[in-house]
């Protein structure tokens, strides 16, 4: 009697041989026996794999390049793949190679080889790819257009600096000195007096001249000191009216040795001074400042000025309207405004903003809690380059260098390229730290899911300030294992909230969530019903295309390409092994038309020759029987058109 079998679901994929005698598993009953060059949709149905269709050759075909995935934004006019041969680089554009404007392919070279562009990790921020790999300092590959793309090395300086040569600053100079005139006579010690000139106790000289208005006066007698800003001068240039800048000491006449005349003029210098105006003191200390400048663009703040020094009254002799002015760059486009910092007990600590390059302290308090940025480049010698990149809460965070396998470095918030710090630290200065366990187990993935995740060769970490979701400061870092698993080398990958990572020795394909039951992150083993596809196999390669039915796609060190189709929402984990006339060496996805496009290079023997070509997977969609692909390193030729 004939029995009938109905199976509502593939969406088990294909079993593992040793598993054939477990019909009390659950998938069991939705599994395949053999599954080769078919997709298994999401949706539990199967579907035969269309072919990969040839788009071109490789730039070498005795290297095997490396694919890239370039994402300016999900939409599929800003993506590209990147292949990376020896020290050189191609871009494929919506299936073709980037050319230039007389028809030449665009080939950029690059610091890196094929082999090492293969181990390399990346992360993306608009049309800037960050690349970490232990054998070179970190760098940034940055698109200008299809056709002009630019190498360079971090030196994580921040990219804004203080206004240079370009930009006026005022600086006070000295004019002439009292001369002839035995002395001067002021008529008050504040707000407008006169000031008048004598050549003799009796006779009054004539001293003063038109250009003398807008000038500074600055008397420094033994018994009398203070600054009057000249505003009027007399015909017979005898006397001179301005207004008392703060507080002359008294009314006593000044020798010709203890007054002089200053004039504001023009700079094109980028340095700060400092000047003294009011009145005497007894007590005397030398006063520091620093100055930094924060970009009315992106709000950055620069590296501080060098420090610049004045003589000045100390913080409890400070004598009632004496101030400092500060004087630098004024007031620019790019510049926002102009942090000034004053140093106490060998800290320079805040004290105040100026808009217009021209500051005043009147004996203000340093806060010392926020203190200049100081540059830092974690990065300079060889063993000291990191391998891992990613981004987390508006940080750009490294890891695992060759004299650090465990350590961590995270940039300032807000800004990528800057690793600068303060003293004392602040929130959002860059942070340092390693993690610390039995064993110095290799950072081997950084991932941001809500919080960090931090995959080394021994366990699976939860990075964050203390608190679920909470921010990452210099002073509050927590880092909690969730399991001991271990990752392999391949970074991680993302689908949906959930991460998968390659298990160490390449032996198995786990995820990692979030699970609210236990407030923590678990996951499981995704090949256990496929485990003949990774046993003793090593995973080279893999890419994920979410759409249209979430498939992982990974290169198998003999050639082979496996697929695994991972829904969590539905419980679907099903695995498929993919052949061709040749081998598979690369994968990579991209964004394609209403999908995702699955690149791969793959070596075949031509003529005894290896020959490798970058190929891309066609579209199962099929509105006209004509458009149909199912071959390999097919071209489409319609005579049609």
């Amino acid at each position: 009697m004939t029995q009938r079998l109905f199976q509502p679901s593939l969406a088990g994929g294909e079993l593992s041989p040793s598993l054939y005698g477990r019909v009390d598993i659950k998938k069991y009953a939705v599994a395949l026996r053999r599954c080769r060059n078919f997709l298994v949709h999401r949706t539990g149905g199967v579907s035969n794999r269309p072919g990969f269709a040839y788009l071109g050759d490789v730039a070498d075909h005795a290297v095997c390049p490396a694919l890239i995935p370039f994402r300016f934004n999900a939409s599929s006019d800003q993506v590209c793949v990147l292949e990376f041969g020896d020290y050189t680089m191609r871009v494929w554009y919506q299936g073709g190679l980037v050319l230039g404007e007389a028809g030449q392919e665009v080939v950029v070279t690059t610091p890196y080889s094929a082999a090492e562009a293969a181990e390399m990790d990346h992360a993306q921020s608009g049309d800037i790819l960050y690349l970490a790999h232990a054998s070179h300092p970190p760098a940034k590959l940055e698109r200008t257009s299809w056709t002009e793309w630019a190498f360079t090395t971090l030196d994580f300086v921040p990219r804004f600096v203080l206004p240079e040569t370009d930009n006026t600053a005022w600086k006070l100079v000295k004019v002439r000195d009292g001369g002839d005139v035995i002395y001067v006579v002021p008529s008050g010690t504040g707000g407008v007096i006169t000031l008048k000139t004598h050549g003799s106790y009796t006779v009054p000289t004539a001293f003063w001249v038109a250009a003398d208005v807008g000038r500074v006066v600055k008397i420094h007698g033994r018994t009398n000191s203070g600054e009057v800003f000249v505003t009027a001068v007399s015909e017979d240039r005898i006397t001179a009216t301005g207004m008392v800048l703060g507080n002359l000491s008294s009314t006593d006449n000044v020798g010709a040795d203890g007054w002089s005349v200053w004039e504001y003029q023009s700079t094109t210098s980028d340095a700060w001074s400092a000047a003294r105006s009011g009145g005497v003191n007894t007590n005397a200390e030398l006063l520091s400042y620093k100055v930094t400048a924060v970009s009315e663009e992106t709000g950055e703040e620069s590296m501080p000025s060098e420090a610049f020094s004045i003589t000045g009254p100390t913080a409890d002799d400070w004598p009632v309207g004496t101030k400092i002015v500060l004087t630098g760059p004024g007031a620019t486009e790019r510049v926002a405004y102009y942090r000034v910092y004053k140093e106490t007990n060998g800290l320079y600590g805040y004290i105040g903003l100026s808009g217009d390059g021209v500051f005043e302290d009147t004996n203000i308090t340093p806060d010392i809690s926020d203190s200049p940025p100081d540059a830092e480049n974690p990065f300079t010698e060889a063993g000291d380059f990191p391998s891992k990149v990613a981004f987390h809460q508006q940080r750009l965070c490294f890891a695992a260098t060759n004299n650090a396998p465990n350590g961590v470095w995270m940039s300032r918030t807000g800004f990528y390229e800057s690793m600068s710090k303060s003293t004392p630290t602040k929130d959002d200065d860059a942070i340092t730290f390693s993690l610390g366990s039995g064993e110095v187990n290799a950072i081997r993935g950084l991932v941001s899911v809500n919080e960090l995740i931090i995959l080394t060769g021994g366990s699976e970490n939860v990075c964050n300030g203390g608190s679920t979701g909470a921010a990452l400061t210099p002073s509050s870092i927590t880092v909690k294992p969730q399991s001991y698993w271990g990752a392999g080398v391949l970074s991680p990958l993302v689908s949906g909230n959930a991460v998968l990572f390659i298990q160490g020795l390449g032996s198995a394909v786990r995820d990692l969530g979030y699970e609210y039951s236990v407030d923590g992150f678990t996951g499981n083993d995704q090949s256990i019903m496929a485990r003949h596809f990774v046993e003793g196999a090593e995973i080279r390669d893999w890419a994920y295309a979410q759409v249209p039915d979430s498939l992982f796609w990974m290169v198998r060190d003999d050639g082979a390409l496996l697929s695994l189709t991972y829904f969590k929402e539905q419980d679907v984990g099903a695995w498929a092994l993919h052949s061709t006339e040749g081998v598979f060496e690369r994968v990579a996805v991209i964004e394609g038309d209403g999908r995702h496009d699955v690149y791969v290079v793959v070596a075949r023997q031509v003529n005894g020759q290896t020959r490798r070509s970058v190929e891309r997977l066609a579209s199962r969609v099929i509105n006209d029987n004509d458009d149909a692909a199912f071959l390999d390193c097919h071209v489409i030729y319609d005579g049609r058109q």
